[in-house]
């Protein structure tokens, strides 16, 4: 179900719902989900389509993400973004050794702000996500930062957003 502007927004959708239909002799019966979780897992591709000013060199960052979905015939539900950044660290961390003898720390960026979080992609379609972290984000500039797409049957994606 959509809700369009109706002052003059265009045409523009406001916002967007997604529903699940359970079989109607046993309301609120969701053990469908749980299957689909386990049987029909799907992926979504994220591509930078758009970067703020000074992106990857300050604490704040800004980017237009193109969400896709990645094929097959079910829909990916509960599709969410993260953001992490990862530096090397000087003593043993949770993550893989780097080749400097360092081993690689990461870290989920806190807060940060998206257009859109938790949704649906039906096969063939796609949806733009902007995102952005602020000043008091955990992050400092020139750190790499990736963004994570998950969901309850999507594989989990990382891209380096810079």
């Amino acid at each position: 179900a959509d809700a369009e502007d109706e002052d003059g927004g265009h045409g523009r959708t406001l916002i967007t719902n997604e529903y699940w239909q359970s079989d109607y002799r046993k309301p609120q019966n969701y053990t469908g989900l749980g299957v689909l979780a386990e049987t029909h897992r799907t992926r979504v591709n994220a591509t930078v389509v758009g970067r703020g000013e000074d992106t990857c060199n300050t604490r704040a960052s800004s980017f237009t993400l193109r969400l896709e979905h990645g094929g097959g015939a079910y829909a990916a539900v509960g599709v969410r973004v993260s953001l992490f950044t990862s530096h090397v660290a000087s003593r043993v961390a949770e993550k893989e050794e780097n080749t400097d003898g360092g081993c690689i720390q990461e870290s989920r960026i806190l807060p940060f702000f998206a257009s859109d979080s938790y949704f649906a992609l039906l096969p063939g379609e796609t949806r733009q996500v902007d995102i952005a972290t602020s000043s008091s984000s955990s992050i400092s500039g020139g750190q790499p930062l990736f963004v994570e797409v998950d969901g309850l049957n999507v594989y989990p994606t990382r891209t380096r957003l810079c």
